[in-house]
């Protein structure tokens, strides 16, 4: 079992990182002692031609804030260094007119379309298994387990597609404020009377993958308090808190709502 510590600076502060490997290689990192990424997180940078390269890449939430620590090749030794970058998971087009405020975030994904590969896998399995079920009423069950597949295998081609194709739209006018997402209809779309609100929060949501998991993940919620009310609207969510207030930012200089603290 290896164990190394550093103290990296951050946006003007100083934090305690810690690199555990235990038995079977398994690697554990903390951040100013909480254990924030999950060993199966870690991401390999592979070898290269001339040198090995056991380099690691750990994303790890820091200040309200994504960040990707770089580990160098040779954590063993004393003077290795761990590089920090801000990911930017999520990019955002801003357009402004005479009449409103336009947002565009890009929410694609690249995993959508081997997703989509294993919906027509899906899809195709069960239409063959189908086509060969012999008598249909004396293999009832079998032909309800291929339809079943089936049924599966179109609703992953549909979640591959929305994560492959869809970006989330956002108009802030005097008027209204419509949030949509396309080309593929999902949900979370609303127009919200701009009149009927009252302000803006931008809010932390941990989540941790099950009950045993001691490790947290985070997302960043925008949302309107309405004046008839006491229920938080939700305006969007995102991986980013910089993401979060930026359009939390925009939406409320127009609209001229105060933010909640």
């Amino acid at each position: 079992m290896a164990y190394r510590k550093w103290t990296v600076e951050i946006e003007g502060r100083h934090h305690v990182v810690e690199l555990e490997t235990k038995a079977m290689g398994r690697r554990i990192v903390r951040v100013d002692g909480v254990q924030q990424v999950d060993e199966k997180k870690l991401v390999s940078l592979g070898t290269t031609d001339e040198i090995r390269v056991d380099s690691l890449v750990a994303q790890v939430q820091i200040q309200g804030g994504n960040y990707e620590l770089l580990f160098p090749e040779a954590v063993s030794e004393p003077d290795a260094r761990v590089s920090v970058s801000a990911p930017q998971t999520e990019r955002i087009t801003l357009e402004k007119d005479p009449a409103g405020v336009s947002m565009v975030v890009d929410t694609r994904s690249g995993g959508g379309y081997f997703l989509a590969l294993v919906g027509l896998v899906m899809v195709g399995l069960g239409g063959w298994l189908l086509l060969n079920v012999g008598n249909v009423s004396e293999n009832l069950v079998l032909v309800l387990v291929d339809v079943a597949i089936i049924l599966a295998g179109i609703y992953t081609i549909f979640i591959s597609l929305k994560m492959a194709l869809n970006r989330v739209f956002y108009r802030v006018a005097m008027h209204e404020l419509s949030v949509r997402q396309g080309p593929i209809p999902w949900t979370g779309n609303r127009i919200l009377d701009p009149k009927s609100l009252e302000s803006l929060q931008v809010k932390r949501i941990s989540r941790r993958s099950s009950s045993k998991s001691t490790v947290r993940t985070y997302t960043y919620r925008v949302e309107a308090k309405r004046k008839d009310s006491e229920r938080m609207t939700s305006i969007g969510e995102f991986t980013v808190a910089d993401d979060a207030n930026f359009v939390a930012d925009q939406i409320g200089k127009y609209l001229d709502l105060p933010e909640q603290v």
